[in-house]
């Protein structure tokens, strides 16, 4: 596949604010599935859908700080 390409098309969808787009682009970011890895990057993505209101965002910032700060994921979930 042409990850590339499929990650300007994800980051496209998601300057529109098609939520499921940012948490996709966000996970592969992450986990540096296809990608270079960009943790700062995901974050940031994360944080636009989860304040905007997507409960997938939230589930996974707060899924991705329980390990590191349970304080912060408990605000999330």
């Amino acid at each position: 596949p042409d990850m590339a390409r499929a990650m300007r098309l994800m980051d496209g969808a998601c300057t529109t604010g098609i939520a499921p787009a940012c948490v996709e682009m966000a996970r592969r970011l992450r986990e540096g599935d296809g990608v270079p890895a960009d943790p700062a990057r995901a974050e940031q993505l994360l944080t636009g859908a989860c304040d905007g209101g997507n409960g997938g965002a939230c589930m996974a910032m707060a899924t991705a700080a329980a390990a590191s700060d349970a304080r912060r994921a408990a605000g999330l979930y």
